[in-house]
């Protein structure tokens, strides 16, 4: 069996890539750039209690302009290593590198392409199913 190309060097760093709407903040739909809503309730504390057990936090999102990014989680006290970057210094096409994602939009894909395009055909945000 072979080993993710991050796994080849023994590694002691927990990497979880999270989502920025609809995962650590509330999402009302795409108002700009620079509009990035309220945290959800407990965000900072499951962030903080992340750091505290050693993952190291990439805030991974679609918003291209990490400046606003950066102004929300400094307003909010949110800690975090980096935005949509890797922690580690291995070149990708994109995609930052981790052992977990965390996102509202996110399904797990266990093997079963029957099961996925069920999944797929029935998906919705959490935030559109009334919490």
């Amino acid at each position: 069996m072979k080993k993710d190309i991050f796994l080849k060097k023994k590694k002691k760093t927990k990497v979880i890539a999270i989502d920025l709407d609809g995962t650590l903040s509330r999402y009302k739909g795409w108002k700009g750039e620079h509009i990035i809503h309220e945290p959800l309730p407990g965000s900072k504390e499951f962030l903080e209690k992340l750091k505290g057990e050693g993952w190291k936090i990439i805030i991974f999102t679609t918003r291209y302009k990490k400046k606003y990014v950066r102004q929300w989680l400094r307003k909010w006290k949110m800690p975090y290593d980096e935005i949509n970057s890797n922690i580690y210094e291995i070149r990708t096409s994109g995609k930052v590198i981790a052992d977990i994602y965390l996102d509202d939009r996110a399904l797990l894909f266990t093997g079963d392409y029957k099961k996925a395009l069920k999944k797929i055909k029935n998906f919705n945000p959490w935030y559109l199913k009334g919490g």
